[in-house]
C-alpha cells in the first residue's frame, strides 16, 4: 500500500452483500473487495457530502462513507442489473444536485 493512499475499512454488511453473490471464504471475499477498491479503471465515482457512491463497469456499486486521515467505511455493495445501472446513476446525480442546492441556500 502506498503511503497517501486511502485506507478502507469494511463493515459486515458489505461483505454479507458481496457474499451474496460469489461462494467464497470471507478473507477471499475482503481481498476481492480492496481489489475492486483499488482498481483504477472502470469506475464512476459520484461524490454526495461525506458519501461516495463508486459505480463499476459490471454493474456492482460501493457506497463508501468518507472519514477522517484519508478512511474510508464501505457501508455496502449494490448489485445493479445491465440495463438499471444508468437509472441508479442518474438517481446518484440527482441526489447530488440537490444536495449542492441545499447548501447554496
Amino acid at each position: 500500500m502506498f503511503l497517501n493512499q486511502e485506507k478502507y475499512i469494511i463493515t459486515k454488511h458489505a461483505v454479507e452483500r458481496y457474499s451474496s453473490r460469489i461462494n467464497y471464504s470471507e478473507k477471499e471475499i475482503k481481498r476481492a473487495i480492496y481489489k475492486d477498491l483499488y482498481s483504477l479503471k472502470n469506475k464512476r465515482i459520484i461524490t454526495v457530502g461525506n458519501k461516495e457512491y463508486v459505480f463499476y463497469k459490471n454493474s456492482r456499486e460501493f457506497v463508501i462513507q468518507k472519514k477522517k486521515n484519508n478512511t474510508r467505511v464501505v457501508i455496502t455493495v449494490i448489485k445493479h442489473k445491465r440495463d438499471k445501472k444508468e437509472a441508479a446513476i442518474r438517481k446518484r446525480l440527482r441526489e447530488k444536485e440537490e444536495f449542492e442546492n441545499n447548501i447554496e441556500k
